[in-house]
């Protein structure tokens, strides 16, 4: 049965992807103003060595200060508010205040254009092949506007169509990677939780295993809160195999598995595993009464017909030990359920056998 701890299918957290986005965003935005610090000195010394004017690169530089701060501002205030305009927007200046410098160094200028393509990779890595599109889109514009309004970058067009070409080789290599390194991810992902689920679970029914049955087990007795321990042996089982064959066999138990799972989608506080062969376990966290009407219902299922009718004898047994009255332990509580089973099995078969401490007869009898 497919309960909490024992499936791995597990659905991606929406919230904790915006989060994961969100301080990948801040991460940038900082990263932004570092920039900024880093880039004033050095193009004030350029800008001196090259007698540049103030227009447009200081002008530029001023202006993409005050818009960085605003988006940080933004960023900060208003987190859940257009995230994806938020981004664009963040390349846009970056792309600009590229092309700016760019344009006023000329010669430098080829140094900077290097930052098209940390811009374009950055964002694609960060935020996914949507934003690495647009950056590089950009990016091209950029280019474009470079070769364009300067008559440096149209005198040297090898350079320039270098840039133009590198803005789209480059980024468009780098998403085919990082599609592969993902693609690679995801199977070894599955590969993991397929491998961890069927650690867990029996191959034939698909129910909790005996190491699952065990760790829930303890579970429950490091919780300690009262619970009825449920050993079930089908009777007849052997005959099946011996007149149809182990194919049929393994068709019954698959039809065990799921009445009984169905018992459980009714009562979704149980928790019921396969431990081997034709022996069933269930957990059962609930109080005497319901466990006297339990057990009835869990014979009755079990005790119809197989195989659409071909299987007719088939009953089960069922030994019923309570934590913490009948034993503290996992093993002593196993072995008494395990020794109230055998007792039916010897007498009436199907039917069930609850031991417990406080009941003097030791058991109660339920024909069926």
């Amino acid at each position: 049965m497919k309960k909490r701890r024992y499936t791995t299918r597990h659905v991606p957290c929406n919230s904790s992807d915006f989060t994961d986005l969100y301080t990948e965003e801040i991460k940038q935005a900082y990263t932004r103003v570092i920039y900024i610090a880093i880039l004033i000195p050095i193009l004030g010394y350029l800008t001196r060595k090259l007698s540049i004017g103030q227009w447009p690169l200081w002008w530029g530089i001023g202006a993409y200060t005050i818009l960085t701060s605003a988006h940080l501002y933004f960023l900060k205030r208003f987190p859940h508010l257009a995230p994806s305009l938020r981004k664009i927007f963040a390349i846009f200046i970056d792309i600009v205040i590229t092309t700016v410098i760019v344009f006023s160094l000329k010669d430098y200028g080829f140094i900077f254009s290097l930052l098209y393509l940390w811009i374009s990779l950055g964002n694609g890595m960060r935020f996914g092949p949507r934003f690495l599109f647009t950056a590089m889109s950009l990016s091209m514009a950029g280019i474009v506007i470079l070769y364009m309004a300067s008559a440096y970058w149209r005198e040297h067009i090898v350079e320039t169509g270098y840039m133009f070409l590198a803005t789209i080789i480059l980024p468009l290599f780098m998403l085919r990677l990082m599609r592969r390194i993902h693609l690679h991810r995801e199977q070894l992902k599955k590969l993991l939780e397929d491998t961890e689920y069927n650690a867990l679970h029996d191959s034939l029914t698909g129910l909790a295993n005996r190491e699952a049955f065990n760790s829930e087990l303890e579970r429950y007795i490091t919780e300690k809160k009262p619970f009825y321990l449920l050993f079930i042996d089908l009777d007849g089982f052997k005959k099946i195999n011996d007149q149809l064959g182990h194919h049929a066999g393994d068709m019954v138990l698959k039809s065990v598995a799921d009445r009984l799972n169905e018992l459980c989608r009714q009562n979704p506080s149980l928790f019921v595993a396969r431990l081997g062969g034709d022996e069933f376990v269930i957990i059962a966290p609930t109080d005497q009464n319901r466990m006297v009407e339990l057990a009835p219902e869990i014979l009755q299922s079990l005790s119809r017909p197989y195989l659409s009718g071909k299987v007719t004898h088939l009953s089960a047994s069922i030994g019923i030990s309570r934590y913490p009255d009948d034993a503290t332990s996992a093993s002593v509580l196993k072995r008494k359920a395990d020794q109230a089973m055998y007792a039916v099995k010897q007498s009436a078969k199907n039917d069930f056998n609850i031991i417990s401490r406080k009941n003097p007869a030791n058991k109660y009898r339920q024909d069926v």
